[in-house]
């Protein structure tokens, strides 16, 4: 499929819409889940808590992990678009069913005991089999990136992916402000219910988004000696790229799910929903700068160029979020609240540029046909490593409390650098254009079709 035998831009601008309006639903609400857990469902004890969130987060996580590859090798027969919707449509009556356990819960042991048995299905239980549930038909994000790989030009397909992100972090904002509001004057079951609404309008949305997909033809012959999951096209670079993404998931997400619970105890309940939403727009914010200026970044600078300053960077800022308290310069108190605020922010312009970075060398070294399953097995990776982070994080939360939870991630991000820096030149040796900048390999395609040898970099 030609990537300029479609209109890229417009399919840009209506994916991020989509996406924009999907994560203003969500976030409406999943940031909360904590609260919502500890002061709804009634698991004030922090032992119970925090294995709670930990089976929540790890189960949801699991499941997407799973059953992303399966929707990237069907995206690849029957088109990237087709994915999208479903992903939209379905979730958009899952999600409002996890606001309702407890009245859930009540039906089910009803109808349990007419037979004889017992209550069994608490309102976590249900929480988390819905969570399950929507996790088996999520990954719109991950449609819409595989479906802007897919139809724009290389040369721009750094500055799509940039963005394309600004669209989570911009929904993100706009939600947690959105779900404040909403949580704080109408309760949890309208903030889920407003999460369903905006999916279908995102689902409505993306109907127009066009797609000239064209299965790829197998010969009948060959495919009899074949696997039904077809590997080609998979390289040793295509492993470490995909690790890198687990590493990088693990310590951007580690401590989000704790995020609410240190501003818990830095400010208390009365103001957490508040200042949570403050603090987690400074990060959206954080990722809407590192999406425009780091997107176009990645079309102009090579990889490595930019991965290592913005590792340190995000390893840096991570520690700074947790060395966040209350701190007295010349008698002036300055609120452990501002700083986390402000380290958060600066973290996420940092963190918002690496996955970009690695999806573009992750496209560069997979042919246009594989690219709908390789980016299911990146979703895996993502959702691996945020599982990951998830486990060490509830080990960090249940000994030592929120505030060193945020010490994980900036410690994972220094550790990685020397991978990076031993690993990249292998991957260049493999693929000696992925590590060239968009703007060189656009120059030296443009020097091959007017019959010129390019400079070797």
């Amino acid at each position: 499929m030609s990537s300029n035998a479609i209109p890229w831009r417009r399919n840009l601008i209506l994916l991020w819409i989509g996406q924009l309006l999907g994560f203003v639903g969500y976030s409406a609400v999943i940031p909360f889940i904590p609260l919502y857990m500890k002061y709804e469902l009634g698991m004030v004890d922090k032992g119970d808590l925090a294995k709670a969130l930990t089976a929540f987060h790890i189960c949801s996580t699991l499941c997407l992990a799973i059953i992303s590859p399966v929707w990237g090798w069907v995206a690849d027969r029957y088109g990237r678009k087709l994915m999208l919707l479903r992903a939209y449509f379905a979730n958009a009556f899952i999600f409002p069913l996890m606001g309702f356990c407890i009245p859930i819960s009540i039906f089910i042991n009803k109808g349990l005991g007419l037979v004889g048995i017992g209550a069994v299905a608490t309102p976590f239980a249900i929480l988390l089999v819905t969570r399950i549930l929507a996790s088996c038909f999520s990954g719109s994000a991950n449609a819409a990136q595989a479906l802007i790989v897919s139809t724009t030009p290389d040369e721009h397909q750094g500055f799509a992916l940039g963005v394309f992100s600004t669209a989570t972090w911009s929904g993100q904002m706009a939600g947690l402000v959105v779900g404040s509001v909403v949580v704080e004057k109408f309760g949890y079951q309208v903030a889920f219910i407003t999460l369903g609404a905006t999916y279908i309008i995102s689902g409505v949305i993306n109907l127009f988004v066009k797609e000239n997909f064209v299965r790829m033809k197998i010969d009948p012959e060959k495919a009899k000696n074949k696997s039904r999951w077809n590997f080609s096209g998979y390289t040793i670079s295509t492993v470490y790229i995909l690790f890198f993404l687990i590493l990088a998931a693990m310590g951007k997400n580690m401590e989000s799910e704790y995020l609410s619970l240190k501003v818990d105890n830095m400010v208390g309940h009365d103001l957490a929903i508040r200042w949570t939403a403050y603090v987690s727009a400074a990060s959206a914010i954080g990722g809407i700068i590192a999406g425009f200026m780091l997107g176009k970044l990645t079309d102009k600078c090579r990889p490595m160029q930019l991965l290592i300053p913005l590792l340190a960077l995000s390893g840096a800022f991570g520690l700074a979020q947790g060395a966040s308290r209350d701190i007295a310069i010349g008698g002036v108190v300055i609120p452990g609240i501002w700083l986390l605020i402000t380290s958060r922010f600066l973290a996420f312009v940092a963190t918002g540029g690496i996955e970009p970075v690695l999806q573009r060398l992750l496209a560069r070294i997979t042919p246009t046909e594989r690219r709908g399953s390789v980016f299911g097995f990146a979703m895996t990776c993502r959702m691996l490593g945020t599982m990951f982070g998830s486990m060490a994080s509830g080990a960090i939360y249940y000994f030592w409390g929120a505030d060193t939870v945020f010490y994980g991630g900036g410690v994972l991000f220094v550790l990685v650098m020397p991978l990076v820096i031993s690993i990249f030149p292998l991957i260049k040796r493999q693929f000696p254009d992925s590590m060239k900048s968009g703007s060189e390999l656009a120059r030296e395609a443009e020097a091959a079709k007017n019959g010129e040898v390019p400079a070797k970099a």
